[in-house]
């Protein structure tokens, strides 16, 4: 009795257990008669030992057999990547047990012992199944085999293996574009990329010549390899200079080689120095006029310079910036300490980044003072006192201070300017020389 199996004491406990089921539909039973049936199963269980023989196992209450090995086949328009596969299959469940499926790939000739696909399917009927799935990050050129398994809760069934070859890789093939996009200093430069199988990168070249000498960021083409052309950029070229013909083109390169686009051009926008114009002078009187000017500044950064002197050399000059933005700005500057009766040449001369721009020559002649507009007389010098005089240079020191609390730069410029001219350093005039007798 020791040597018993388990299955079947345990199947001959089920068989007790129906008997005393069973007691609502018979009359009970006395307990020798239990008794009684208690050995005879425990008979029948040693006897079974003895002669090799053992109960049935139980079923599972689900399905009852694996599922029907599934096929595995060609898919109708099958898409060999150098790194990828479509796969298809079939499956029969064979029962009414639900079944799913999965597909199991490895390099060679078995599909064993590699990796797995999940593949979604799902059926109640015993019909047959088309499954579907794709395989991504394979090697070129190199030989695969997968199947499709089909599975229940009865078991798994691997159906045969089909083998395929991932397509070779190849060097890319490029397509350069027009540009698009001009401005005065940059460009947008884009193409199209086959990638042929491979995981490949590009960039366009650029420069004055065909020599090209400048490029652009490498940049991989698409996310995985194929053999689809690929639109790649567009990629901004900048800090290029205005007016000028750049030639470019597109190269992309992978694990097989590098493949050129053709040689393209394109042309930046002409430069844009500011739109100057001189104006007229008014206010004149013996000693100060004001000038004016118009300044277009074309959008860039720019500044100014009023030039003005007694001759076309001119010789003095007032400084300013010009507000950026489109449009014409008039800028008016007043001149003081001229001399009277003198005629002073002046124009305005403006800058930016694309080049300096000149107004026309102008001119205005201050009146001379005459007996009945006499100079101005210069008032008593008033009684000197203990204080100790200033030098020249400490005078221009104390002006410099003053000019400094002048409110705008024009102001403080005219102010500098006025006070070195009055107590700067002057030359020493030679003596003249006689000639004796």
């Amino acid at each position: 009795m020791t040597g018993l199996p388990f299955s079947l004491m345990a199947a001959s406990w089920q068989r007790l257990r129906l008997i005393f089921s069973a007691r609502s539909s018979i009359a009970p039973l006395s307990r020798p008669c239990v008794l009684i049936l208690a050995v005879v199963c425990w008979a029948l269980c040693a006897l079974a030992a003895s002669t090799g023989l053992a109960a049935p196992a139980l079923k599972p209450s689900v399905g009852g057999e694996p599922p029907q090995a599934p096929i595995t086949e060609e898919c109708s328009e099958p898409i060999a990547k150098a790194r990828g596969q479509v796969l298809c299959g079939t499956l029969n469940p064979l029962s009414s047990a639900k079944v799913g499926a999965y597909f199991a790939y490895n390099k060679g000739a078995s599909c064993t012992g590699g990796s797995t696909v999940a593949v979604k399917a799902e059926k109640q009927e015993g019909q047959d199944i088309k499954v579907t799935g794709s395989l991504g990050g394979l090697l070129p050129d190199t030989e695969y085999s997968y199947c499709v398994v089909a599975t229940n809760a009865n078991g798994e069934t691997f159906g045969q293996s089909v083998t395929f070859t991932t397509a070779p890789e190849s060097r890319p093939s490029v397509i350069s574009e027009s540009a698009s996009g001009e401005t005065r200093t940059g460009v947008s430069l884009s193409g199209s990329v086959n990638p042929e199988n491979g995981f490949t990168f590009y960039q366009i070249e650029y420069g004055t010549t065909s020599s090209y000498g400048s490029h652009t960021y490498e940049t991989q083409v698409g996310t995985e390899p194929g053999d689809v052309a690929v639109a790649v950029g567009p990629s901004t070229v900048s800090e290029l200079e205005p007016g000028r013909t750049y030639h470019y083109r597109l190269v992309a390169f992978n694990g097989s080689g590098t493949g050129v686009g053709e040689d393209e051009t394109f042309t930046t926008l002409r430069p844009t120095p500011p739109i100057v114009s001189t104006a007229g002078a008014s206010n004149i009187t013996h000693e100060s006029a004001t000038i004016s000017a118009t300044i277009d500044p074309q959008g860039l950064p720019s500044t100014y310079e009023f030039q003005l002197g007694p001759t076309t050399g001119y010789g003095t000059g007032v400084y300013g910036n010009v507000k950026e933005g489109a449009g014409a700005e008039t800028i008016t500057v007043d001149v003081q300490f001229l001399a009277p009766g003198v005629t002073y040449h002046y124009r305005i001369q403006a800058s930016n980044v694309d080049g300096n721009s000149y107004g026309s020559d102008q001119t205005f002649t201050t009146p001379a003072y005459s007996l009945l507009t006499p100079a101005p007389v210069a008032a008593t010098p008033p009684k000197k006192s203990l204080a100790k005089a200033l030098t020249r240079a400490q005078k221009l020191v104390k002006a410099l201070r003053s000019c400094r609390r002048k409110p705008s730069g024009h102001k403080r410029t005219v102010c500098v300017r006025q006070a070195r001219k009055r107590y700067g350093p002057t030359k020493t005039k030679q003596p003249a020389l006689r000639r004796h007798r």
